[in-house]
């Protein structure tokens, strides 16, 4: 007890260089809690968006993974609803439904553009980014319509209601077109996303493409994502499913993505060890200052009979004080910052669109890391005062009263 009270009180007669320790503590803290909150939000909103638009599960025609051409329409399941109710019946799924993909031109009086196509439905939730980004119309409300992206209507020149021709491949091998309005205007954070597809519904697609009762592919949505490889298994060679499909979990749909976040991960864990020891050396040096200052100080009371490993006692109270004050001082700045950019988001532009988790991306705040920071502040501060304690009950009791 009597090591905190006089701590505290070297600490208010040296209010400037604690004052000093304290910001120093404090800075550090907060940029190693922004960083932590920022790194967790890339991969959540990495997460959310890849499987968002996958899904958990996808069931595909056999031979789907080997074929050259994605949209050939030889692959294809059939009776894709009697898969869809199967599916549906198990316990744990969200939601279960049919997307069909097509390869298709868009034509607009002169002007032409190559363009995937899908065929989905209004309250789809694998494409709720271009639900939720409509700012004219509606998102396939009406049954012959289409929707397509700001960018699009734009290299296109059409606006909602104006004619756009649809022209295919059907599944005889013949080209044909169809002419649907312009339902829906949507715009995405993504610029990659909203180029890459248009929408219509299911049926119309079926329609467009001559294949009645068929669809490219199931892709289903689970409560919880790590039950997908035991669905998968519990589902594959059963009936409605075998020789139907082949059902994909999405650690196989998006494993070279996995690979890509464990390098990324290793690169995380350099970058913190790389803020940690800036942190560690601006609070060293200021501790180490504020230390060799009061060399004389300390010199002084060996003289007067204080024993080393008191002096070393009181220089690492003093150290902990101020790194629990840094780092309270730090959570305070860095929580709010956190919560922030977790609401509103921060937009990075085309520097992380191009890891698909689009230009805005939100952070994730964590109890653990804001933890983990302020653990990080005291035993940082701690180990500077180490060092300088060290140092300072090294020193002859001549020297210490030498020192200027």
């Amino acid at each position: 007890m009597i090591f905190l009270k006089v701590a505290w009180q070297n600490m208010m007669k040296h209010r400037r260089r604690t004052a000093l320790i304290i910001f120093s503590t404090g800075l550090s803290v907060a940029v190693i809690l922004f960083v932590a909150g920022m790194v967790e939000g890339f991969k959540v909103n990495f997460f959310r968006n890849m499987l968002q638009q996958s899904g958990h599960l996808q069931l595909l025609p056999q031979g789907q993974e080997e074929a050259l051409n994605p949209y050939d329409l030889e692959l294809l399941l059939d009776n894709p609803d009697e898969l869809v109710e199967a599916v549906q019946q198990r316990d744990g799924i969200k939601t279960a439904e049919k997307i069909l993909t097509f390869g298709a031109m868009l034509l607009a009086e002169e002007k032409n553009l190559t363009i995937a196509g899908a065929g989905t439905h209004p309250d789809s939730l694998f494409f709720e980014k271009a639900r939720e980004g409509i700012y004219a119309g509606d998102f396939l409300a009406e049954e012959n319509g289409l929707a397509i992206s700001r960018n699009i209507a734009g290299l296109l020149h059409v606006e909602l209601g104006d004619p756009v021709v649809v022209l295919v491949e059907d599944s005889s091998g013949s080209p044909w077109y169809m002419e649907y309005p312009v339902t829906g205007l949507f715009e995405t954070d993504s610029r990659d996303f909203d180029e890459m597809y248009f929408f219509i519904n299911h049926s119309q697609a079926e329609e467009l493409l001559y294949i009645p009762g068929q669809t490219r592919e199931i892709r289903v949505l689970l409560d919880d994502k790590e039950k997908a490889p035991y669905l998968a298994d519990n589902l594959t060679g059963r009936p409605p499913f075998q020789d139907a499909c082949e059902i994909k979990e999405w650690h196989e749909i998006h494993g070279s993505y996995l690979v890509l976040l464990r390098m990324f991960d290793v690169f995380i864990v350099f970058i913190n060890i790389f803020t940690i020891i800036v942190a560690a050396t601006v609070i060293t040096n200021s501790i180490l200052m504020n230390i060799f200052e009061r060399a004389r100080e300390h010199g002084t009371l060996r003289a007067i009979g204080m024993k080393r490993s008191q002096i070393f006692g009181l220089i690492m109270t003093e150290g902990f004080l101020q790194g629990l004050a840094g780092s309270l001082l730090g959570l305070m700045i860095g929580i709010p910052l956190v919560l922030y950019f977790q609401a509103y988001g921060m937009n990075w532009g085309a520097i992380t669109e191009s890891f698909g988790v689009g230009r805005t991306f939100n952070f994730a705040f964590s109890p653990q890391y804001a933890f983990s920071s302020l653990a990080a502040g005291v035993l940082i501060a701690c180990g500077g005062s180490l060092y300088a304690g060290l140092i300072s009950v090294r020193m002859s009791i001549m020297d210490s009263l030498r020192a200027v």
